[in-house]
């Protein structure tokens, strides 16, 4: 897919045995076919937290904003898999149970074992950008089961 100049974005960062992070952005020029250059909107630049952070990111690691959620919130179960906005980022969890009677959720984050008790109103239902299209979790295979770690 082609992103436009001052089109808004999130970007894909992965680093090992941290959870998967996406960063809100915008495209603020279109170098080639396969890469941009964004700046984000909670990310900053090292050595200076006054200006914001814009980097080269590939056509691969960038997919749009996702389409705004209802306005009522949802009820998630446990086992649902959701987006949790946590450190200026969406990262991918799985909710592990809900904190009665507050709108609360108890949620683990995928690939670091962190979990995390969060409002509602920084929770999402995970989308996966795939072929062009929002997919839920629901239309998507299982996950296979994690493998374990030997220390």
């Amino acid at each position: 897919m082609a992103f436009q100049e001052r089109q808004r974005v999130e970007v894909c960062v992965r680093i090992e045995t941290l959870p998967t992070s996406y960063y809100a952005g915008n495209i603020i020029s279109v170098l080639n076919r396969n890469e941009y250059i964004v700046r984000y909107e909670t990310r900053w630049k090292p050595n200076n937290s006054t200006e914001l952070l814009a980097e080269v990111v590939k056509e691969a690691d960038v997919r749009p904003f996702p389409p705004t959620p209802d306005v009522i919130p949802t009820i998630y179960q446990n086992g649902d898999r959701v987006d949790v906005y946590y450190g200026g980022a969406w990262r991918i969890g799985t909710v592990l149970n809900r904190v009665f009677p507050l709108y609360k959720y108890n949620v683990r984050l995928e690939n670091s074992g962190f979990n995390l008790l969060c409002s509602f109103y920084r929770i999402r239902t995970h989308q996966e950008w795939i072929n062009g299209n929002w997919i839920t979790p629901a239309a998507l295979p299982p996950l296979p089961p994690p493998v374990p770690r030997w220390r």
